[in-house]
């Protein structure tokens, strides 16, 4: 399965769910949507276990929740690439390099 296939399954998993929307770019996309929804089966008992399990790991960090999609950006008077910022703070948490924002700058 891919991550996409996981996502999906994890999304349809909650209560009240009627449609789950998937972003393709291309074919071979399409055909991996295509191919696990034939005979769909939601996430088993072991997997959303493990969902729970790395939610609460991540949870543990204390990362600054930015899925970058740049909204912010569209008004920030300074320009700030601050999706950026967030990604190299949120790095320094996980690997404790303090050097990592000069992949970020």
């Amino acid at each position: 399965m891919s991550p996409a296939n996981y996502a999906l399954r994890f999304a349809t998993g909650f209560d009240g769910m009627m449609m789950v929307l998937s972003g393709m770019n291309d074919m071979a996309q399409m055909q991996d949507n295509l191919s696990f929804m034939k005979d769909f089966q939601p996430l088993s008992t072991k997997e959303q276990e493990a969902v729970k399990q790395v939610t609460e790991i991540f949870k543990s960090k204390n990362f600054i929740p930015c899925i970058a999609c740049r909204y912010c950006m569209e008004k920030c008077p300074k320009n700030i690439a601050i999706p950026d910022l967030f990604a190299c703070l949120n790095t320094k948490k996980v690997y404790g390099d303090w050097n990592s924002d000069y992949y970020y700058s």
